[in-house]
């Protein structure tokens, strides 16, 4: 099935470039510290791949984009992993207020406060139903087509969880 509306997350492209940065410096680092130390290669290495390890798990949990489908909404973590939040689970989704981006309960994937949209689920617990922050690229965009389909899906007489 084929989403009706896909986002991508804001700021995307400057946190890819970041990471990449990031990499490039870890490596190069490295990379400087062996050949002033020679004996030491392997720890520097070794340390260099630790260090490696943050910008991956970045990579790895930062959503790479926000699938809107006629009966759920899915968070696209990376080519291998989904989180898919059906609407019959969601209380609401409105624009987030600006510290719901920084502290609100639940998972925040938010990476600009000013485009943030929280994602209220429906007896939302610690491990179960949490809620989400998010960012999409264009906010208005994101949450009429959201809405409309969680309205065309709710009002079909779908049950809510």
């Amino acid at each position: 099935m084929e989403p009706i509306y896909v986002a991508l997350p804001a700021h995307q492209k400057t946190f890819d470039r970041g990471l990449i940065l990031l990499t490039a410096a870890i490596l190069l680092v490295a990379a400087m510290l062996s050949a002033l130390y020679p004996d030491a290669g392997i720890l520097i290495w070794l340390n260099a791949l630790v260090l490696l390890t943050i910008p991956a798990l970045i990579w790895l949990l930062l959503p790479r984009r926000y699938e809107v489908y006629p009966d759920r909404l899915r968070l696209v973590l990376t080519l291998l992993a989904n989180w898919d939040i059906p609407f019959e689970s969601i209380a609401e989704a409105r624009p987030a207020r600006w510290w719901e981006s920084y502290a609100a309960f639940g998972v925040r994937y938010a990476t600009d406060p000013r485009r943030a949209v929280f994602i209220q689920r429906v007896r939302p617990g610690l491990f179960r139903n949490l809620n989400a922050v998010i960012s999409p690229e264009d906010r208005d965009a994101f949450l009429a087509a959201l809405q409309q389909s969680m309205a065309s899906y709710l009002g079909s007489g779908s049950p809510r969880a």
